[in-house]
């Protein structure tokens, strides 16, 4: 559970600088200047299209690896015929 958490914040850390500059030119500039928030949305944009191929393929690992520890620890207590790890 925590690498999908970190996973995760890894993802919004590679966006959140695109987000924060462009809310950054709105409040300085208001809504006056569209290529400022134009350049603060692209670069959020261009960040989660790098980020991307990475983070989904750690989190369907971690997904796969969380399942099969579950199964593997189903099976060891089906076969001692009581919950042994709970």
């Amino acid at each position: 559970m925590a690498f999908a958490v970190g996973a995760t914040v890894a993802y919004l850390t590679m966006v959140a600088p695109g987000i924060i500059k462009t809310f950054q030119a709105r409040m300085i500039y208001g809504t006056g200047d569209p290529e400022l928030m134009a350049a603060g949305i692209s670069e959020a944009l261009v960040n989660a299209l790098f980020s991307l191929p990475i983070t989904l393929p750690v989190l369907a690992l971690i997904q796969w690896i969380a399942r099969r520890r579950f199964k593997k620890k189903q099976a060891l207590s089906d076969k001692a015929g009581k919950d042994v790890f709970s």
